[in-house]
């Protein structure tokens, strides 16, 4: 198996349990990342890269040269094998060409290819056609949406947010301040109460967490498990979708006439034969993107306790080693090229924001990379999580 853009030990546990037992039958498991994250099983290949050098790599992959020639070579000579993408490769600036790569190498090698997703019901919103290009169950729409970038880089005049909260949960984290801060409205269906969504949004509409209410999971394999709500939501909260309906109704809108999540759920899966969960998809020719060798690229994952709104304030889980925020760490040689020892500070400057960390020094960061976690308050305001980045002695 080879892992591009993942760290399955925090992102997806139960698949790297899965991966642990293939490594002790004598499997084994690879990796393209920009740093080694700590595997609890041996790697039996690790190839350390810039974000910007992946699409490179998976070319590399295909026809079995350059760095990845190993790695070809054990996928070709396996007798099953596969090629998956994490989140660092699907929250990436080029992920359509980085699946296109991937999808390319997996023909080229024999292996079979997939995706790890993110959070627990990722496929389900695909399914539900929340995605601005397709409708539900993969189907055509008449008339697409445009991405979240889109919508912050051409700012819109009115935002509805549904659990967002902007300068965390988006990959750029400046740009949706900009875009929040430009609007003319903007309107928050949230669970939790704080000064930043105060300080951008002229609505909030009160609604339940995923325990209040009911709905439908569906996995990576496509099995779906359908919950009732544990609890009603406190007070004057409603379960989103309950919110959305009325919204939707106010507005006149055919397909708002639902009185359970569960009708929701029948009308959907009425219609989910016309789709295989397991299809390959299929992706037009990759491209290759030119890098610059001379910029600091940032790292900027999110940690496994900074995910969403409600793992954010839990107290004891932000009291573990991987809810503390660790500073910025950078590697051996651009600690070096900048006169910055570990525990020294820094002032790291990315899209008009700036703030001074302690520095780590890490040795299995790649070449020309900073890793700067997002997700969290203490670099909320910085720009894209796989962008250019400054970094100085402070």
């Amino acid at each position: 198996v080879l892992l591009v853009g993942a760290n399955p030990r925090k992102e997806q546990p139960l698949i790297n349990h899965r991966l642990r037992k293939a490594v002790i039958a004598g499997g084994a498991v690879m990796t393209l990342n920009a740093l080694d994250y700590g595997f609890n099983y041996p790697l039996a290949e690790q190839v350390l890269v810039s974000p910007a050098d992946f699409a490179q790599r998976l070319a590399e992959l295909t026809v079995g040269t350059g760095a990845m020639a190993a790695v070809a070579e054990r996928l070709r000579n396996a007798e099953r094998a596969a090629i998956v993408l994490g989140p660092g490769a699907m929250n990436h600036p080029h992920a359509a060409e980085l699946r296109g790569q991937a999808v390319a190498a997996a023909k080229a090698c024999g292996a079979t290819f997939g995706m790890l997703t993110e959070g627990g019901n990722a496929a389900g919103a695909w399914l539900a056609g929340a995605v601005p290009h397709r409708g539900a169950i993969g189907s055509e729409t008449a008339l697409p949406g445009v991405d979240v970038a889109t919508m912050l880089r051409e700012p819109r005049r009115a935002y509805l947010l549904l659990g967002v909260e902007p300068e965390l949960d988006c990959a750029d984290s400046a740009a949706a301040l900009a875009a929040m801060d430009g609007a003319d409205t903007v309107v928050a269906l949230t669970a939790f109460d704080s000064p930043q969504l105060r300080a951008h949004a002229h609505v909030l509409l009160p609604v339940g967490v995923f325990a209040e209410t009911a709905g439908t999971w569906v996995n990576m394999a496509g099995h779906w498990q359908s919950v009732a709500g544990v609890v009603a939501p406190p007070g004057e909260a409603r379960p989103a979708w309950k919110v959305l309906r009325v919204l939707g109704n106010i507005l006149e809108l055919d397909g708002f006439d639902y009185d359970d999540a569960f009708q929701i759920r029948d009308a959907l899966a009425a219609h989910s034969c016309a789709l295989d969960p397991l299809q390959e998809p299929t992706f037009s020719a990759p491209t290759t993107t030119a890098t610059n060798d001379a910029a600091v690229l940032r790292v900027g994952d999110v940690p496994a306790y900074a995910v969403d709104a409600l793992v954010r304030r839990s107290r004891p889980l932000q009291e573990t080693a991987d809810g503390s925020f660790a500073g910025v760490q950078i590697g051996p040689a651009l600690a070096g090229t900048l006169g910055i020892g570990d525990g020294d500070a820094a002032e790291v400057r990315q899209s008009g924001h700036r703030a001074t960390f302690r520095v780590s020094i890490v040795e299995s960061l790649a070449p020309g990379c900073v890793r700067l976690v997002a997700g969290v308050r203490e670099t909320a305001g910085f720009g894209p999580c796989h962008g250019p980045i400054e970094i100085s002695a402070a």
